[in-house]
């Protein structure tokens, strides 16, 4: 704990079909702000505490995508209508850090 603000991380590997996939964060409270970026370097993303959204961003824009809304143990990405873009990218390993 540094300043009263939590933080952990880790990282994960995507599969590619599963929705609204469950990744544990290990705060013990539902994240502030969970931010991830690919070991593809194309992208990075951001989850915002109260938002059922994963906001990918990359050099042409941003894109949203629905997902669960993070909990007090899992933050959750992965969206049918386009894996790679939801943080669920077949094989690409993500880095994450959480905050609350």
């Amino acid at each position: 704990i540094l300043g009263g603000v939590v933080t952990s991380y880790g990282s994960y590997t995507g599969d590619g079909s599963t929705v609204n996939r469950a990744i544990p964060h290990g705060l013990g409270a539902t994240p502030k702000w969970v931010f991830l970026v690919d070991s593809s370097n194309y992208y990075w993303y951001q989850i915002m505490i109260g938002l059922a959204t994963i906001i990918m961003q990359y050099a042409a824009g941003t894109r949203n995508f629905n997902v669960t809304a993070p909990g007090g143990t899992n933050f959750y990405v992965g969206n049918a209508s386009n894996y790679s873009y939801s943080a669920n990218w077949l094989n690409i390993v993500y880095y994450w850090v959480a905050i609350s």
